[in-house]
């Protein structure tokens, strides 16, 4: 008898298992997979106002910087056909191989600095509209005489282009002079200052190019600001990238708002943290609620006492 009171003493100071084996072993594998898509979805909806609100403030600020810092890139383009003299002799092969020729040293001349003095003068001198904000580019601040080539070298670029279209011969070479800025009328304005003053130049007698391009430039025709493309990333796209920039940042704030809070927030999250079954839950009730109740019983007996 008093083996068994042992025993029995024994059993019930033994703590109880909290759940079966199987809940254990399911909670240790529910540990180590760690976070599952289905639990970072639903944190996300839980703070979905959160994600919202950045949302917003994502699109709001890419609308913000489209509209007010970005600045528009206006590409003008002006084509320039480069066509060798023409002998009846030789085949057409040949003749495109002498055009091709004479088109890969204007493209190496192109930026050489007696070409770029004579776009500037025509860019400062000629019948441009803004001949004085030009002025301020592309002549010397020291020196009215000297022309600043280094900052126009910096505005456009040019380009072989061996295709033949349907209106040229089969002795022709295309380079597209191209030029990007901020500005549409100054994109528009260099690449036909370029293209005019390279046909010149290597039309001049006694110039260093018209020994070797002499008679062989021929510029299509003059590029147009309405033709001038803003290359500049669409607004749309920034604000669309706004929004989700947005919405990035509010699932990881959500996330990260979940992940730090210790607090027990459901019946099934404290039976899976302790592995024990929940039987019964005490509602919360605020002090001034109490307060107030007792206070409501009070006034009530003493009505009843008078």
């Amino acid at each position: 008898m008093q083996e068994n009171n042992n025993e029995e003493m024994q059993s019930l100071q033994r703590p109880a298992v909290p759940g079966n084996n199987n809940n254990v072993v399911e909670q240790t594998d529910e540990e180590q997979r760690g976070i599952t898509l289905g639990q970072i979805w639903h944190m996300i909806v839980k703070h979905w106002i959160a994600v919202v609100i950045c949302m917003l403030a994502g699109l709001a600020v890419g609308v913000v910087y489209a509209r007010a810092i970005k600045k528009p890139e206006y590409k003008a383009t002006r084509t320039l056909a480069v066509i060798a003299p023409k002998d009846d002799n030789t085949s057409a092969s040949n003749n495109v191989n002498n055009s091709l020729y004479f088109a890969r040293i204007a493209v190496g001349y192109i930026k050489y600095p007696e070409v770029e003095e004579a776009a500037c003068k025509l860019l400062v001198n000629g019948d441009t509209d803004n001949k004085k904000g030009y002025a301020k580019l592309f002549v010397s601040e020291t020196d009215s005489s000297v022309y600043n080539t280094v900052a126009l070298d910096k505005l456009f670029t040019a380009s072989l282009e061996t295709y033949v279209s349907g209106n040229s011969t089969a002795t022709s070479i295309f380079i597209d002079v191209t030029s990007t800025t901020s500005v549409a009328q100054l994109s528009t304005d260099v690449v036909n200052a370029i293209v005019q003053a390279l046909q010149d130049v290597s039309n001049t007698s006694g110039s260093a190019l018209n020994s070797l391009l002499d008679q062989t430039i021929f510029p299509g025709s003059e590029a147009r600001v309405e033709n001038a493309k803003d290359t500049s990333t669409s607004n749309v796209i920034i604000g669309v990238v706004g929004a989700l920039a947005g919405i990035v940042v509010g699932a990881a704030y959500a996330i990260v708002r979940e992940l730090a809070d210790t607090k027990v927030g459901s019946k099934a999250e404290l039976e899976t943290l302790t592995g024990y079954k929940v039987i019964g839950m005490i509602p919360k009730y605020e002090a001034y609620a109490v307060e107030s109740s007792s206070k409501k019983e009070g006034e009530e007996g003493g009505k009843v006492n008078a």
